[in-house]
Order: C-alpha cells, then structure tokens, then sequence
C-alpha cells in the first residue's frame, strides 16, 4: 500500500524529522497530504496539550506548501517536521500521531497509515522516540478524519 523510504530523527532540542512516502495502492488519489496530531506537556502558541498540527486543519500543507512537498525527488509526498522546545524548562514531553492521507477526487481524506514518533527532554538531555507503525491511532487522531 505504501513504501517509506527514508526517515530520519534529531536535533538538540528536539526532533528534525523527515519521511519521504509512495503510494503503491490501487486506490486512485488526486493528492496527497497529512494529518498530524500532538500531544506535549509545553505547549506553544496557545494551542491545547493534545491538538491538530498544521497549517490547514486537519490537513497539516496548505495547498502552498504541498506543491513544494508533492511529487519531489520521486516522491508521492515528503514530510518534515521541526519541533523544538526549550531543553532547560524541566521535563518536556512530546509525541506526533502522523498520518499520510491520500486525497480522493471528492475532496475527502483517506488514512493510508498512521506512526508515532516524539521526544522527551529531561536535565538537558534529548531522547527520540523513533518512527513506528501505529496499527491503532488515538480516538482523538482518528476524529480529524470525520
């Protein structure tokens, strides 16, 4: 159904993440794009300790920045990410469900599959919680498809 081929996971103060995706579905799709929720216990901006991320919610491109991550590099979609929080405000703790979505011609949004992936800062230091397979996303994640 699809095929991640590359991801990476790192930066001091939190993740630079990356994962680039193809579709080899049978399902035709028009476009494709994501759906990201998370969870933290610093958030920012005013946003809530378990939100929707992104530029267009649900979807996380809005159609600006999806030309630029579309069809790159042979890509179906590349998707990047750069949370960061401040490493010296005690525990940090955050964690992205991440959905690849493909666009069908009606304008509704299809799961092709969701991951896990996050950080946690403590003293100083940063552990990554590397990019997995969530075969069972969260209620919360899953009702931004509604």
């Amino acid at each position: 159904m699809y095929h991640v081929d590359r991801f990476g996971l790192g930066s001091a103060k939190g993740s630079d993440f990356y994962l680039q995706m193809n579709y080899t579905g049978n399902e035709k799709f028009v476009g494709f794009n994501v759906v990201q929720t998370v969870k933290t216990n610093k958030p920012l901006d005013g946003k809530k300790s378990h939100d929707i991320d992104g530029k267009s919610p649900p979807l996380y491109f809005d159609k600006y920045d999806l030309k630029a991550f579309s069809s790159v590099g042979g890509y179906d979609l590349n998707f990047n990410d750069r949370p960061v929080r401040a490493s010296n405000k005690g525990l940090v703790l955050w964690q992205a469900e991440t959905s690849f979505v493909g666009i069908r011609q009606d304008g509704s949004v299809h799961r092709i599959f969701t991951g896990t992936w996050g950080f946690t800062i403590y003293k100083g230091n940063v552990t990554h919680h590397k990019f997995q397979v969530e075969n069972n996303p969260s209620s919360f994640h899953l009702n931004q498809f509604k």
